[in-house]
């Protein structure tokens, strides 16, 4: 028996359950092994006993009848029941921030260090490949963005 083999199966063993004899036999002939499985022993030992803990009834049904509640209510809680394929791929509070950071890092630029740097390197024309690309970064924004709200954009523009 191999040490791998013999660690699986000493750590598929239940608490109290005894090994077999060839991987008693090998956990004694082997150092590495027997200081393996005298570290786990030890290790074990240090936790104090639990008791049973297990539930004073049956928790199951009351559980699924509150889900089934749940589901059927109206309500805020209604939209979190949405199908996977009608739930956005991210939160709107997460698509309004990265939105927020777009913005500042667009307003912020011409307040850092790097247009000087630019200007001395490339020269002027760096700025019209900065305004391409910021065009691009927010019409792909956008698009990502009402792509993956358009079940909220139909319910928005059927109430109007």
């Amino acid at each position: 028996m191999t040490c791998d083999r013999a660690m699986e199966a000493y750590l598929r063993l239940d608490r109290d359950e005894a090994p077999s004899r060839e991987l008693a036999a090998h956990i004694e002939s082997c150092p590495l092994c027997g200081r393996e499985v005298w570290g786990l022993t030890a290790s074990l030992q240090a936790f104090p006993p639990t008791a049973d803990c297990r539930p004073g009834r049956d928790l199951a049904g009351p559980v699924m009848a509150r889900i089934a509640d749940l589901k059927a209510a109206p309500g805020p809680d209604a939209l979190s029941w949405r199908s996977r394929e009608e739930r956005p791929l991210l939160s709107l509070y997460n698509w309004i921030g990265t939105g927020l950071m777009i913005l500042a890092g667009m307003i912020l630029i011409p307040y850092s260090t790097i247009p000087p740097l630019l200007n001395r390197i490339v020269g002027p024309d760096w700025e019209l490949s900065l305004h391409l690309v910021l065009g691009l970064v927010i019409t792909i924004y956008t698009t990502l963005f009402i792509g993956s709200h358009l079940t909220d954009l139909r319910r928005l523009l059927k109430m109007r």
